[in-house]
């Protein structure tokens, strides 16, 4: 058995214990593992490993345990959980890691505190942390992701008489009767009165009668009669207790057969009156005229005077004995005020398909389809047929859900045909939202759109778009009668489209040349162009070089209808580098790789005689969008202004 310390001793140990903590030289028992069990009079508790970070997944339970007439302190002086700084208390399940003390040795005692995230230490230094008995469990948890360097506490065991309290030391006197006064406070010095009295100091009699929210006495025929420090159930008047504890008519004072009451008749006498016949009803009932009557839905008790605290749109009836609230489907807390959410606060899913996610509503939840998903005729979320033929002459080609995004890894197509003689397929991308991982667009290597000259993706690539595309793209057409599309959702977002396509009369032509220099014009060049002429050139030239076009003459017309473009790549997805049309001087035009994709079309008569380029390939590794010249082959760079 220890020697009794005086508080002043108490005091100055415990500052020692602070100062040696701080310092780093505890001569104290320690615990730096997953919990134990601790008895000498003090010592240090510090998450695994600090103040390296801890481990994830981690149960520690440290059991404090100090001589049978003191209680013990605790102190944290470092504390840096899982989460963001905060000096709120949480509790459990909303906190990733956390520690929880409790006064006893299980976690089935009182719980004194929960505590999590990050607090600084003048936050920690206001938390007094202190058992009522000679017990203390401290307990750490982490999750299964997230690490931080964790805590340090200081615990002191020390004798605190009882009805004496203090912050370091119990030296000061609670203010309470303590004949009626079942424990104080050893911190505040707060009473915690017997049952029957009430008052700061446990003082003033409890009237059990009065102000009640449930029956004091729920027993039938019984009415309460307050007694100091407590009360009693009696019989109402003219009734007796039978030996089973049951109210029952006094003989003396039973009514005549016949009378008017449907439950209990008794004949009550009042002084100078002759005796009068009273009516007395069982609980949960209360008396119309004669008869006994039900309590309505909000209200219970004797003679139905108590109020229900339901919230009636939320509840189904309210318990006529106890005045508990049975709550509706998605409603919780003892008045039904508090909307369950079925997503997160359930154990079980609720939405059993795995195609299913839950959104919580005020008193309910839905089970919706993933995005990209549709709901089936027998119920279930499953993805949408997405392999499309399309024969009309135009029509609109979206991406499944649009606009929202299509589910992940998902790829659909479109088949374009027309049996019309001589008719081709124009197709328009007017929306493209596509992950991609480089700047230069023509790399496509996530979520994409494809157009093929072709029933299928065995056919010439006429374009493969990634990226943000937000405005109408110039009309990409077919040599044939079919088109093909495909579009492929990662997992990544955004991926959705729009875009239409049509049918018509066009004269198209494509070529692919693999010379190193040449010439290119438009059909019949230098004659007057015709309408609906739609021809591509994909140059392409040998690795380590670029291509360099200049365009020599071009009478396009009106910009709306005639025009040439020009792209970094080898089809019309890649990066436009220009765009040309009416007249204008000689321009020279440069790629950044060995790719060059250009496009003349002309849809309306514009009496101008088309254009004429030439091109070579260029060693020049300037970059085309800031250079004003590059001395062919090797260089230098002339740069534009800035």
């Amino acid at each position: 058995m220890r020697s009794k310390m005086k508080p002043i001793a108490v005091y100055f140990a415990w500052l020692t214990v602070a100062i040696l903590l701080i310092t780093g030289h505890v001569n104290a028992q320690s615990s730096a593992g997953c919990g134990g069990q601790l008895n000498q009079p003090n010592g240090v508790i510090t998450s695994p490993g600090y103040p390296q970070n801890y481990n994830n997944s981690l149960s520690c339970y440290w059991t404090i345990t100090s001589d049978v007439k003191e209680i013990i302190d605790l102190r944290i002086s470092r504390m840096d959980l899982e989460g963001t700084v905060s000096n709120v208390q949480w509790y459990p399940d909303t906190c990733p890691d956390y520690i929880s003390i409790y006064d006893g040795d299980s976690v089935n005692s009182p719980r004194i505190a929960t505590l999590c995230r990050s607090m600084t230490p003048s936050d920690l230094a206001k938390l007094i942390i202190r058992s009522t008995r000679n017990v203390l469990l401290v307990v750490f948890i982490s999750d299964y992701q997230g690490q931080r360097p964790g805590f340090v506490a200081s615990y002191f065991a020390h004798e605190c008489p009882e009805f004496t309290y203090g912050l370091e030391t119990c030296n000061k006197t609670c203010q309470c009767d303590n004949d009626k006064t079942a424990a104080c406070n050893n911190t505040n010095g707060e009473c915690i009165c017997k049952r029957g009295w009430t008052s700061h100091d446990c003082s003033q009699d409890l009237n059990e009668c009065l102000n009640r929210t449930v029956e004091t006495c729920p027993f039938n025929y019984k009415e309460c009669v307050n007694t100091v420090g407590s009360f009693q159930c009696v019989c109402k008047p003219g009734l007796i207790e039978n030996v089973f504890g049951e109210c029952e008519v006094d003989p003396s004072a039973a009514c005549d057969p016949g009378n008017s009451c449907s439950d209990v008749c008794v004949k009550i006498s009042t002084e100078g009156q002759p005796p009068q016949e009273q009516c007395y009803c069982p609980d949960n009932m209360k008396l119309l005229g004669g008869s006994c009557k039900d309590c309505s839905n909000v209200t219970f008790g004797k003679d139905c005077r108590l109020s229900c605290p339901c919230s009636t749109t939320n509840t189904v009836s309210c318990d006529i004995t106890t005045g508990g609230c049975i709550c509706l489907d998605g409603w919780t807390l003892e008045n039904c005020t508090k909307d369950i959410d079925e997503c997160r606060d359930l154990p079980v899913n609720v939405c059993q398909n795995d195609n299913e996610q839950c959104l919580n509503t005020i008193g309910g939840y839905q089970c919706n389809c993933k995005t990209g998903y549709v709901r089936s005729s027998n119920g279930t979320c499953t993805l949408p047929d997405c392999n499309h033929i399309l024969t009309n002459s135009n029509g609109v080609i979206q991406s499944p859900n649009y606009p929202s995004d299509v589910a992940d890894n998902k790829n659909c197509s479109w088949t374009i045909t027309t049996d019309v003689p001589g008719e081709t397929i124009s197709f328009r991308l007017y929306q493209l939202n596509a992950y991609y991982t480089s700047e230069y667009s023509g790399v496509c290597s996530y979520s994409f759109l494809e157009v093929y000259d072709g029933e299928d993706a065995t056919a010439a690539l006429l374009a493969r778009y990634c990226g943000d595309y937000n405005t109408g793209t110039d009309m990409i057409r077919s040599t044939g009668n079919s088109m093909f599309l495909l579009f492929r959702g990662y997992v990544y977002n955004p991926k959705r489209f729009n875009g239409t396509y049509s049918t018509g009369n066009y004269q198209v032509s494509k070529s692919n040349i693999n010379e190193s220099s040449g010439i290119i014009a438009s059909p019949g060049y230098p004659a007057v162009s015709t309408t609906n002429v739609h021809s591509t050139w994909t140059i392409t030239v040998p690795v380590g070089y670029i291509v360099n076009l200049t365009l020599s003459d071009f009478g396009l017309g009106d910009c709306s209808s005639n025009f040439v473009n020009i792209f970094d790549g080898a089809h019309a997805g890649a990066k436009l580098i220009a765009h040309f049309c009416n007249s204008s001087a000689t321009r020279n035009v440069w790629t950044r790789d060995r790719f060059m994709h250009i496009i003349y079309s002309s849809e309306a008569i514009a009496n101008q005689r088309g254009f004429n380029a030439s091109y070579f390939k260029d060693a020049c590794k300037c970059s085309p969008y800031y250079t004003k010249s590059c001395n062919s082959p090797i260089g230098p760079c002339v740069c534009k202004n800035g």
